[in-house]
C-alpha cells in the first residue's frame, strides 16, 4: 500500500500576533498525528513539543499493531503530566488534544482524544470515525478512543482539529472530491484549511490517500 500525504496548520491570532498553535505532523508515511494543546498561548509550542517527542520516541521499532496509538497516547499524557509537574506555577492547565493513525495493510487503527476528529472519505460517502459526544476531554482527564477501521485503496482519512472541519471547509472537500482521481492531498489541505487560515483561530489538518 502506498499512501499519500500533506500535512498543515493555520496560526491562531493572540492581541495583535499570529501565532502558531496547533500541529499536523507525519512519522515516515504510514503515522499521522494532530496535536492541539491546552494551555497559556505562552506555553503551546512547549506542549505540542513535548508531546510529539514522546509519541516519536513510542513509535521507534514498534510494530504498525492496533497497540501502537495506545501507546503513544501513554506516551504523550505522561510527557504532558512531567511538563506540568515541572512549571513554575503548578495552577496553569497543561493538556493536549490528540488524533493519531497508524497505517497498516488494509487498515488504520486510531487512538482520538477531545474534539480532534478523524473522517474516512470512500468514494462519495464521509464517515466520522470516532463516537459524537459532549465529552472532548482532553488527554490528561479522559482514556482516548481507540478503534481499527477499514482502510483500502482509494480511500482517504482526514485528520484535524475542528476548525479544519466547518461548514465551508467540508463543502470544499466534497467540491474536490467530485473532480475525481486528479485531486491531490494538498489540494485538499489548502482548501479545507484556508476558512482556518482567514479566521485566525488555529487549526491542523493531516490528509492521507492510499494508492
Amino acid at each position: 500500500m502506498t499512501i499519500d500525504t500533506s500535512t498543515g496548520d493555520a496560526r491562531a491570532r493572540i492581541r495583535s500576533a499570529l501565532l502558531p498553535r496547533d500541529l499536523a505532523r507525519t512519522i515516515g508515511t504510514e503515522i499521522a498525528v494532530v496535536l492541539s494543546p491546552v494551555a497559556p498561548p505562552r506555553l503551546w509550542g512547549m506542549v505540542v513539543n513535548t508531546a510529539i517527542e514522546s509519541i516519536q520516541r513510542a513509535c521507534e521499532n514498534q510494530a504498525h499493531t492496533s497497540a501502537l496509538p495506545s501507546r503513544c497516547a501513554e506516551f504523550a499524557t505522561r510527557s504532558v503530566t512531567h511538563l506540568r509537574g515541572r512549571l513554575v506555577e503548578p495552577n496553569i492547565t497543561i493538556d493536549a488534544h490528540l488524533a493519531l493513525a497508524v497505517i497498516a495493510p488494509r487498515v488504520v487503527h486510531l487512538a482520538l482524544s477531545g474534539g480532534v476528529r478523524a473522517y474516512r472519505v470512500r468514494g462519495s460517502n464521509v464517515e466520522r470515525l470516532q463516537p459524537r459526544a459532549e465529552d472532548v476531554r482532553p488527554l490528561g482527564l479522559s482514556a482516548p478512543h481507540f478503534a481499527t477501521e477499514s482502510f483500502d485503496r482509494g480511500d482517504w482519512l482526514l485528520l484535524g482539529t475542528p476548525e479544519a472541519f466547518s461548514i465551508r471547509s467540508v463543502s470544499a472537500l466534497t467540491s474536490l472530491l467530485g473532480r475525481g482521481p486528479d485531486t491531490s492531498p494538498s489540494n485538499v489541505r489548502d482548501s479545507m484549511l484556508m476558512p482556518a487560515h482567514e479566521m485566525q483561530h488555529g487549526g491542523a489538518l493531516v490528509v492521507l490517500r492510499s494508492l
